[in-house]
């Protein structure tokens, strides 16, 4: 199991994004795989609103968010009382934006690696978990 934030998610998607290729072979590879991806629910709104800004098509951001909910290899967690309040110690502690820190949490509460390109994420969360580039990801998962 793996956490893969909206970052790796979005530049699967858009091809001219930073490491769109890795990005779309790792989450090709999750779902042919008995990999599960771990994600929050908040991951829906950051989807679709990312989506919708970059390419002006809502109806792709929709498609997509619906696709997601579809998926056999990805499991939704709700920010329940006990993420959120992780997230917040992780976002001080830290120094990470709110969704950032909630992805975070998730990983640490998991026992998981965080798949990332999020600089901060990169720099700062290495500190408490496990951050690979889904270049890293693809290696470990490929090994």
């Amino acid at each position: 199991m793996i956490v893969v934030d909206a970052s790796v998610w979005i530049s699967s998607y858009i091809a001219n994004e930073r490491d769109h290729h890795h990005s779309r072979r790792l989450l090709q590879a999750a779902g042919q795989s008995e990999n599960i991806v771990a994600v929050p629910a908040t991951l829906l709104p950051e989807i679709g609103g990312a989506l919708t800004r970059r390419l002006n098509d809502s109806r792709f951001a929709i498609e997509v968010t619906n696709n997601l909910l579809s998926r056999r290899d990805i499991l939704l967690f709700d920010v329940d009382q006990s993420l959120a309040s992780s997230s917040a110690a992780f976002a001080a502690e830290l120094r990470l934006r709110g969704y950032d820190a909630v992805y975070v949490a998730l990983a640490w509460s998991l026992r998981v690696p965080l798949v990332t390109l999020d600089s901060d994420h990169l720099l700062r969360a290495s500190e408490r978990i496990t951050v690979w580039t889904p270049e890293a990801a693809l290696d470990a998962i490929n090994r």
